[in-house]
């Protein structure tokens, strides 16, 4: 038997909120893309028919009916993605800044500032 994707129903001010990202020229592609899901689905367009529409693979429509359907329109954002937390803040690159765009001691060995001695220099 194959898939049915739940009935994605829609408010007018969900609908003019999607459709005012899909108009503004400022909307990234991929949140482009993940607007104009939603009103099609709930057009009733199949999730085959709106893969090829945004050029995007048929899972990934389902995932972004999904977490609509979970969150609204909060989850049409990427999620916080793992990696390293910073080493320098707001303040500490501005710091490096402000000193890479200083003029150096001509007896040092380096004419220029290397990251490992802006980094050194910085702590």
């Amino acid at each position: 038997m194959p898939f049915k994707a739940e009935a994605i129903v829609l408010d007018d001010q969900t609908r003019s909120e999607l459709e005012r990202r899909v108009r503004a020229t400022t909307t990234p592609q991929r949140d482009l893309r993940r607007a104009m899901i939603i009103p099609l689905a709930a057009d009733g367009v199949s999730s085959r028919k709106i893969s090829r529409q945004v050029s995007m693979h048929e899972s990934h429509v389902a995932i972004w009916r999904q977490r609509f359907l979970a969150d609204g329109l909060d989850d049409l954002n990427d999620a916080p993605r793992p990696g390293r937390t910073p080493i320098y803040g707001h303040d500490g690159i501005l710091k490096m800044a402000a000193l890479a765009t200083t003029v150096r001691n001509p007896d040092e060995p380096e004419a220029t500032w290397t990251y490992q001695g802006l980094g050194r220099a910085a702590r």
